[in-house]
């Protein structure tokens, strides 16, 4: 089987430029029916979302299909085998989310080949902070929740801080949340930076801070517009798998992590074994400064891969 396979690859190779259909440069898929293979880059099965990239040639089976998303913002079907042609006019928005999945393909294919002590390590303290944790948003938290790993009755206090304005917050509480929304005035398109700490702790040094920024009403409008011109290009498809892995590159380009991931746990619910969609939760996770999950979610990628 594998020897007819690869003489099929030659003879495509062959008569390609007879016979071939073009393209417009990158491009993802949209749909995938039947046996189609990348000839020239990808030895990983090729499942809606994946990038192709310009010049790839792919081979497809007789009664196959595939349906991909190009640069100039149409999607085209495919029934026989074709190259990816040079780039020609561009849709803006799209341009944008193929660079951004491209660039999640460049960062775990990096990722997989650092050796396993090359990781840096994620310190492990009593407390951390779960949300918000190193990520945009799109409105003000209305809470600060953090896990403490050793239970106790001890009193926290929980520290915020812009060094845009010189904001700063001290509040004294126990438990594992604080409520904000009321209390505290926060600004859109300020860069805050919070941390929790025991008030009769014996640790003189500062716990490590994360971040949170929400988005100004001008990143809103931007961030909104070309999720209409996404789901235009879709066809208000919005509960395509494809639609989603578009507008979950989008996020990430916004770098709204915890968006991301709400879309991302609705992928994985009909196929968790994507490695796709795992190479998403890898990036996310170490965005976030959870070495350990995005460890994790790496080596998924390699797992369900074939």
């Amino acid at each position: 089987m594998k020897t007819k396979f690869s003489l099929l690859m030659l003879s495509f190779c062959l008569v390609y430029p007879a016979h071939s259909q073009n393209t417009s440069g990158n491009a993802m898929i949209v749909s995938v029916s039947g046996d189609v293979r990348c000839v020239t880059s990808q030895a990983a099965i090729l499942k809606t979302g994946a990038i192709l990239e310009s010049k790839d040639s792919l081979f497809l089976s007789e009664k196959a299909t595939i349906s991909i998303l190009e640069e100039d913002g149409k999607i085209r079907t495919y029934r026989q085998s074709f190259r990816l042609a040079g780039k020609s006019e561009s849709n803006a928005t799209v341009q944008k989310l193929l660079k951004q999945a491209m660039q999640n393909q460049s960062w775990i294919e990096s990722a997989k080949k650092k050796p396993r002590n090359n990781f840096r390590s994620t310190t492990v303290d009593n407390i951390q902070m779960v949300y918000p944790r190193n990520t945009r948003l799109k409105k003000l938290p209305g809470r600060l929740n953090w896990t403490i790993l050793s239970k106790s009755d001890n009193e926290y206090e929980v520290s915020i801080r812009c060094y845009e304005n010189d904001f700063s917050y001290d509040q004294s509480t126990k438990g594992s949340s604080l409520n904000i929304d009321t209390v505290v005035s926060l600004l859109t398109g300020k860069q805050y930076y919070w941390f929790v700490r025991e008030v009769f702790s014996e640790l003189s040094e500062v716990p490590s801070a994360v971040w949170f920024y929400v988005l100004d009403a001008k990143e809103i409008k931007k961030l909104e517009q070309e999720r209409h011109t996404l789901a235009s290009i879709m066809n208000n498809d919005t509960l395509s798998v494809a639609y989603k892995m578009l507008y979950a590159n989008l996020l990430m380009s916004y770098e709204l992590y915890e968006d991301c991931k709400s879309i991302l746990d609705d992928l994985s619910k009909h196929d968790g074994h994507n490695h796709l969609v795992n190479t998403f939760y890898a990036i996310i996770y170490d965005k976030m400064d959870l070495i350990s999950d995005s460890r994790k979610y790496i080596e998924y990628t390699d797992q369900y891969r074939k």
